[in-house]
């Protein structure tokens, strides 16, 4: 009884410091001029149209001289043409703007480890790794570097030793909600700029249920790091949440732009497609996905909700019974959707047989 008491007054406590906290909306990333600027940027070298980008990054520079990603983007540039000491001051110049600015962090690792330079790359990306210690990826490089450069395996565990955000992030695992977000809050003050920090304090917020400064933060990351497609989906999860399907759409194109259609973020933008009755856009994000992932039951089965709404009924009992055949464990629901199809096409005997399975298999 004292643990749930104890509990109860944690939520409160949470609540009442994420609306002190963050009492000032963040701008919507999808319409911020500064952000959509430097995103249109970013596309351009990601499709090496590079005559465009050096034009506009000049461009970008005269409006924007403070921003670290201005120089991100230039720094891509000069990597790009293979121009790596420029690049490499670049990246330095992101760093000396934000001190928590991660993609720079990563940067000059990349540049140090095609050099050979295996110590500095280590360096740069333990510095990245403190910047976002959850960042396994960053283990794996790290832990082949180690070998090359002839330290310590797990020479990475000394970042973690005395870091903020590792710190919280074991409190909230703790379920200490209302001490992580204190560690959290003053992390943030010390590095506004900590796109890193801002996602995991958006999660804190999430996971509480506080949908709204969830997405405060997730687009306080995307403006600290406007290429991240993580943060524009889960900005989108949040607007799902707080029944914004419209515009959680567009976060979820975003996201899909920024990662040439991630599978993950193809079947959630498809869940929302579905949920918000957009049902012939959500029929075609799932058929992509299973273009990719033909054994994926939990698509079959949603393409099959989207069919059946639609009446499409063919193609809803195609899809229940691929749904039911690459399932480990048949979902009754998906048998009694599959009862409905049946049904509409005048087949009682196999929709009474359905029913029946959904029941054995509860």
């Amino acid at each position: 009884m004292k643990m749930r008491v104890y509990s109860f007054i944690q939520s409160i406590l949470l609540v009442i410091a994420c609306n002190l906290i963050c009492a000032s909306s963040a701008r919507d990333a999808l319409t911020d001029p500064e952000i959509q600027d430097i995103y249109t940027c970013d596309k351009l070298l990601d499709h090496k149209e590079i005559s465009k980008a050096e034009a506009e990054i000049e461009s970008l520079l005269k409006r924007y001289p403070n921003n670290p990603n201005v120089y991100q983007l230039r720094g891509r540039l000069h990597s790009r043409k293979r121009e790596y000491a420029k690049a490499e001051a670049d990246y330095q110049k992101a760093l000396q703007l934000n001190q928590a600015y991660k993609p720079a962090a990563n940067a000059r690792g990349d540049i140090f480890k095609s050099r050979q330079d295996y110590r500095r790359a280590a360096a740069a990306y333990e510095y990245a790794y403190g910047l976002d210690p959850t960042d396994d990826k960053i283990v794996l490089t790290l832990r082949k570097l180690y070998s090359q450069a002839r330290l310590p395996r797990d020479h990475d565990k000394t970042v973690l030793q005395n870091n903020d955000l590792w710190h919280a992030v074991a409190l909230e695992k703790k379920g200490k909600s209302a001490e992580a977000l204190k560690v959290y809050n003053n992390y943030i003050k010390r590095f506004p700029g900590a796109a890193c920090a801002y996602q995991y304090r958006a999660n804190l917020y999430f996971y509480a249920g506080d949908y709204k400064h969830a997405y405060d933060d997730y687009v306080r990351a995307i403006k600290n790091n406007p290429g991240d497609a993580s943060s524009y989906a889960s900005a989108a999860s949040c607007l799902e949440n707080l029944n914004e399907g419209e515009r959680a759409c567009k976060y979820f194109e975003r996201a899909l732009e920024s990662t040439k259609n991630a599978v993950g973020y193809v079947y959630r933008y498809g869940n929302l497609l579905r949920k918000i009755k957009k049902y012939d856009e959500a029929i075609a994000l799932y058929s992509k996905l299973l273009k990719r992932e033909t054994d994926n039951s939990d698509a079959y089965r949603f393409r099959g909700d989207c069919y059946l709404a639609t009446k499409q009924y063919p193609q809803a009992l195609a899809d229940y019974t691929n749904a039911l055949e690459n399932s480990a464990f048949p979902s009754p629901d998906t048998y009694r959707q599959r009862a409905l199809v049946y049904e509409k096409l005048g087949q009682p005997d196999k929709a009474k047989r359905d029913r029946q399975r959904a029941i054995e298999s509860m």
